[in-house]
């Protein structure tokens, strides 16, 4: 693919994604993917994450419903609720499809490919963040390797992360995503926080040194957020200490 077409690319998908034609934009971003030869750019990696998850968003919400749905049948005893309930698992299924597309991506596509540790953390997140999705659709007794290997991922990016300065937005970003991982899906608030804290009390200490604007307001915002669930993993375990 030439810069000239790369470019284009980019373009549609940004659009695309706009409009919220993810699937089109997907597509897009599938082709400059398997196509560039160089490591893909930030705003590439940021585009490629935001089209396939919005997409999953958008087939989490179709869930959502029918679970309201199949609930009413059950209440009901509709006769429908075995095909809202194959609805659902098709669904499911395109999820699961998607997810392992991504992390097909970033095994055979990105990671091999890239050339700073910025950007291999960046993919490390996406890969546990997509395995934690798959998790999530799976049955209890399913989900265990996909929990294990969102799990593995965290931490290997986590990890490398420490190479980066405290108050890089994207070491910031994993560290928020981290702590509210361990928070919503391991049950536990104790290492949410501790997580949080710690990077928060680092990257707050360094933000002034960070020279470019851009960089700047996107550590400030994360902060922000990471101040905002402090407090309120704060007041959850102030709550369960008094129980």
């Amino acid at each position: 693919m030439s810069d000239v077409t790369l470019k284009k690319a980019l373009y549609l998908a940004t659009v695309l994604e706009n409009i919220n034609k993810h699937e089109d934009a997907m597509k897009c971003m599938e082709e400059i993917v398997k196509s560039k030869k160089n490591d893909l750019s930030i705003e590439e990696i940021n585009l490629f994450s935001i089209t396939y998850g919005n997409y999953i968003k958008k087939k989490q919400n179709q869930i959502k419903v029918l679970n309201k749905v199949i609930s009413n049948d059950e209440k009901t005893k509709s006769k429908f609720k075995k095909i809202d309930t194959n609805l659902r698992e098709v669904i499911k299924r395109e999820i699961g499809e998607i997810c392992n597309k991504v992390i097909n991506f970033c095994d055979n596509y990105l990671i091999n490919k890239a050339e700073k540790n910025e950007t291999k953390v960046l993919y490390l997140k996406i890969k546990a963040e997509f395995y934690r999705i798959l998790a999530d659709i799976l049955e209890e007794n399913q989900k265990k390797d996909s929990t294990e290997k969102a799990i593995n991922f965290y931490k290997e990016a986590y990890e490398l992360s420490e190479s980066l300065s405290t108050s890089n937005p994207i070491k910031l970003g994993l560290s928020l995503y981290y702590a509210i991982f361990h928070y919503e899906f391991l049950d536990d608030v104790e290492n949410a926080l501790k997580i949080c804290q710690e990077n928060f009390e680092l990257g707050i200490h360094e933000l002034d040194k960070v020279n470019n604007n851009q960089e700047y307001r996107s550590a400030s915002s994360i902060l922000m957020l990471m101040k905002e669930n402090m407090e309120m993993w704060k007041k959850e375990i102030e709550s369960n200490n008094e129980e």
